[in-house]
């Protein structure tokens, strides 16, 4: 991992570095696409992931499911994909969120902190917080 070769060999941070580089093993390209995305968002309220237009993460205050427009948050896999996903990184505690719509869409979603952890440690952020 780029970040961990900054760390010096006796770091208690070397944890955090195997642990995120086993997760990143464990995660397709639709997963990290999710989690691209969520990192992205930097909106007050939790996001909602949605299936309309196409798959996307947008802010719940200017979504509307009645003229769906698609943001800048777009996630590149049909939504089966996304969906399934979304399900896999809440049961890696990744991502959390708070409702499912059978519109096609999660609500309240967020990253954990793992999920927190797991960006940082990927784009050699640590500020992500």
């Amino acid at each position: 991992m780029l970040n961990a070769a900054t760390l010096e060999q006796s770091s208690a941070e070397w944890e955090k570095a195997k642990l995120a580089g086993q997760l990143l093993t464990e995660l397709e390209a639709p997963a990290l696409a999710i989690i691209t995305s969520l990192a992205h968002y930097v909106e007050k309220h939790p996001a909602f992931i949605v299936s309309l237009p196409s798959a996307q993460v947008v802010n719940p205050d200017t979504f509307s499911w009645e003229s769906p427009m698609l943001s800048l948050l777009a996630i590149q896999y049909d939504w089966p994909v996304v969906e399934e996903w979304t399900h896999r990184l809440r049961e890696k505690r990744l991502i959390g969120f708070s409702s499912s719509d059978a519109r096609g869409g999660f609500g309240g979603v967020f990253l954990t902190e793992l999920g927190k952890m797991l960006v940082e440690w990927t784009v050699g952020d640590r500020s992500i917080a």
